[in-house]
């Protein structure tokens, strides 16, 4: 949801500039090719899976602005960065809620 709601409100008109031609910089690999990764690292007994991590923040536009949507933000005027934080909560359920999912491995080096 939250990537939606930010990608919606970057296409918006008085946003779009911004983000003409950008691609978020965040790379998130799944369990099968971080298995692969770390077996050609050297590691064995791999063992990759994914597990639901959601945030619910207190104060979901302070969070919104520090750690999901930092990234967009540093493409920002200072002085607009609030509204465009606003923006992409309100696209949002309440209470805000980012569906985080975590990657959990457990691998060891070959001896």
């Amino acid at each position: 949801r939250l990537l939606a709601a930010t990608d919606a409100v970057a296409a918006r008109e008085q946003w779009a500039p911004a983000f003409a031609g950008w691609e978020r910089p965040m790379r998130y690999a799944g369990p099968d090719e971080t298995a692969e990764l770390l077996r050609a690292a050297g590691f064995v007994d791999v063992r990759c899976w994914l597990q639901p991590h959601p945030i619910t923040p207190d104060e979901p536009l302070e969070y919104l602005a520090s750690i999901p949507l930092g990234a967009h933000l540093d493409r920002l005027p200072e002085d607009r960065r609030a509204a465009f934080v606003a923006e992409v909560a309100a696209l949002l359920p309440t209470p805000v809620t980012v569906d985080y999912v975590r990657l959990n491995m457990d691998a060891r080096r070959r001896a």
